[in-house]
């Protein structure tokens, strides 16, 4: 296994650089990160370029030396070399600075030799971003660490698994704990080394030279890992839910299945969803669900939380605005009393799958935990991904009720938030997928109902129809 792992931003921490270049320039105090630092530049200076100029000559130059190595990075690398693997720094960085005051990749090259454990580790510098790439394709490096998308994108093929390292959406496996990178790499290490990588959003198929395939997951929240391990444990052979091989601090990696999606809630998925849920329902595991809702401002606050992660003003305050006519449209002393059981949030038809065996199994539960049913009847109405006709909500219905016979107020709560669970789902919508057009076409349909006084406000009326008749 040999890994290249990349020097700025994320192997290197700049953020102790910045108030020294900040104070050095004489710029607000307040700019504290490099892209405020550039855009403050840009926007409000006469400046640009020379001054950026200037400012990444002191960040990568002058100041270099009170950058600090993330946590745990050191440890990981030396980690590494303990087991055998083959460890690489490459990175994009001239040989001078471009305001030619600095020699960045000697400075670069004495801060790495002074940590323990780095100074024999071989460093390659590459001029510009297409040497780097080049570089990274023909040196048959099976994972690279980055946190430069566009850097990761380049390489990515089946032989070549791009970790990101970021804490921001992304298209890779990412996390920006050292300690769970280490993880990643460590359980790929007990397999051959991969034949092909397969990337998906979240996870990662890999497929070893003599065909045998495994599925790698990894957790930014320990919390989800927790919940994921603790149900797979749980779940074990009793529903031909696939075999636990290595669990350890986030990652999880189990023996892959050969799976197709199944295309309907019909009797098959009945059965097995009452089965799974009776399983839970007896256990003891006492998670609580992701953006669990224990109470009713809960469903409110699940949006506020959504909202902070709405970049686009006009969107985030559109969706602040309805979500302040929901407050006052469905009052705390309106609301049906709220039953806490054991649930899967995640239910939609991406999540059912079918063997190559026919066996019908139930995927994904890193959301799983105490909260309301009735969220999680909503969340598969609302889902983004699937299209759920009238008879497959009245089949997904029945299982509710058979699986929660005593929750007399769930059909209830079901339609009282119903509303609510729609404008959260236009959050988690265009927070996924950036969409705007569709995001306010959404938003302007559900204002439109609101102001005309409709009773369903959701973009999925006929379902909130149906549900209101079995009242």
């Amino acid at each position: 296994m040999k890994v290249a792992i990349d020097l700025d931003h994320t192997l290197l921490d700049y953020s102790p650089v910045i108030p020294q270049v900040v104070t050095e320039l004489n710029l607000p105090a307040s700019l504290n990160e490099k892209s405020q630092l550039k855009s403050y530049i840009k926007d409000n200076t006469d400046s640009w370029p020379s001054l950026w100029i200037k400012a990444q000559g002191l960040m990568y130059g002058k100041f270099i030396h009170k950058a600090k190595f993330y946590e745990n990075a050191i440890e990981t690398i030396n980690s590494f070399i303990l087991q055998g693997i083959t460890v690489e720094i490459v990175s994009h960085k001239s040989k001078v600075s471009y305001c030619k005051q600095y020699l960045l990749q000697d400075l670069a090259t004495e801060n790495i030799c002074n940590q323990k454990y780095l100074s024999e580790l071989p460093i390659k510098y590459c001029e510009t971003k297409e040497d780097k790439i080049q570089y990274l394709k023909n040196n048959n490096f099976t994972i690279v660490i980055d946190d430069l998308q566009d850097i990761l994108k380049s390489i990515a093929d089946e032989k070549r698994l791009p970790i990101h390292f970021t804490n921001e959406l992304s298209p890779f496996l990412k996390s920006s704990e050292w300690e769970i990178i280490k993880n990643i790499i460590l359980t790929l290490k007990e397999i051959e080394t991969p034949a092909m990588i397969f990337n998906t959003l979240s996870s990662k198929i890999i497929q070893t030279i003599n065909g045998d395939e495994y599925f790698l997951k990894v957790f930014n929240d320990s919390q989800r890992y927790l919940r994921e391990k603790d149900a797979l444990i749980l779940l074990d052979d009793s529903f031909n839910s696939p075999e636990v091989l290595s669990a350890m601090n986030n990652v999880i990696m189990t023996k892959g299945i050969q799976l197709n999606t199944y295309p309907r809630f019909d009797d098959k998925f009945l059965t097995l969803f009452q089965e799974v849920m009776t399983s839970f329902l007896k256990s003891k595991i006492i998670h609580k669900t992701t953006n669990h809702t224990h109470t009713h401002n809960d469903y409110f606050n699940n949006i506020e939380k959504r909202l902070l992660s709405i970049k686009d003003k006009n969107i985030k305050d559109k969706c602040n605005e309805l979500l302040q006519e929901l407050i006052s449209i469905y009052p705390e002393n309106l609301a049906p009393k709220i039953n806490i059981s054991y649930c899967y949030p995640d239910l939609y038809k991406g999540n059912l799958k079918l063997d190559n065996k026919s066996q019908l199994i139930l995927l994904d539960f890193e959301s799983m935990g105490l909260g309301d049913p009735a969220r999680s009847f909503l969340n598969c109405v609302h889902h983004m991904e699937h299209e759920v006709e009238l008879d497959e909500i009245d089949t997904v219905y029945q299982a509710f009720t058979k699986i929660y016979p005593n929750d007399k107020d769930l059909l209830e709560r079901i339609l009282f938030y119903y509303n609510i669970i729609a404008l959260e789902w236009i959050c988690i919508y265009y927070n996924y997928s950036g969409d705007q057009k569709k995001t306010s076409h959404l938003l302007n349909e559900f204002e439109n109902k609101m102001s005309n006084h409709q009773k369903c406000f959701s973009w999925k009326e006929e379902i909130y129809q149906r549900l209101s008749n079995k009242m």
